[in-house]
């Protein structure tokens, strides 16, 4: 119905509902685009975390210690190296950091595997050094050097090639001792890799 001046209020009316509509599309729909991002962001941190959590909570153990855990990722790629955990997305990467290296539980050298898992970590040790690092079967004073070098060798490896930590399938974190010096001294080594 047009006014005194031809002014038709019920169009105006119309045309300010469908801006304000459009208005109010707009800004529900960058909410929920900023919290899709937002939602990543804290489901790479937590599954960063429980990984990290779990691999340090194996490394403080002051026994030899074994843990299969299952992760349910949604999606993320999680990956463990020497010192740190990162989770992946795309493009959102999250890091979480620990306080002490990890060693691979399945170590490749040169294209030739050396063990898979620590009973084929002990049996390289043992066609290497002579010894299983156990402390009845100690590496030879003679031998510390080498096998200090093999394992900084081995748990620098990660940087390159990180544990990734398997869909499907457990993540095995054990925590293990090498004895040297007659079984006197032991280094202890937390070996990370995917069951």
């Amino acid at each position: 119905m047009l006014d005194d001046r031809g002014v038709d209020y019920g169009v105006l009316t119309g045309i300010g509902l469908v801006i304000a509509s459009a208005v109010v599309l707009l800004f529900v729909f960058s909410m929920v685009r900023s919290s899709a991002s937002a939602d990543v962001a804290i489901a790479l941190e937590s599954a960063a975390s429980e990984v990290c959590g779990d691999i340090e909570t194996v490394g403080s153990m002051a026994v030899p210690y074994r843990v299969e855990r299952f992760y349910r990722l949604d999606g993320a790629e999680v990956r463990a190296s020497s010192g740190y955990v990162n989770a992946s997305c795309g493009k959102d990467v999250f890091s979480r950091p620990f306080a002490f290296r990890i060693v691979p539980g399945r170590y490749e050298e040169n294209g030739s595997l050396l063990w898979n898992g620590s009973a084929g970590m002990r049996e390289y040790l043992n066609a290497t050094f002579n010894a299983t690092g156990t402390r009845e079967r100690p590496v030879d004073d003679n031998h510390t050097k080498a096998l200090t070098t093999l394992m900084d060798r081995a748990s620098t490896s990660t940087f390159t090639s990180p544990v990734e930590v398997p869909h499907g399938r457990p993540l095995i974190i054990e925590k293990t001792f090498i004895y040297a010096m007659n079984g006197v001294e032991a280094e202890p080594y937390v070996l990370v890799y995917a069951g």
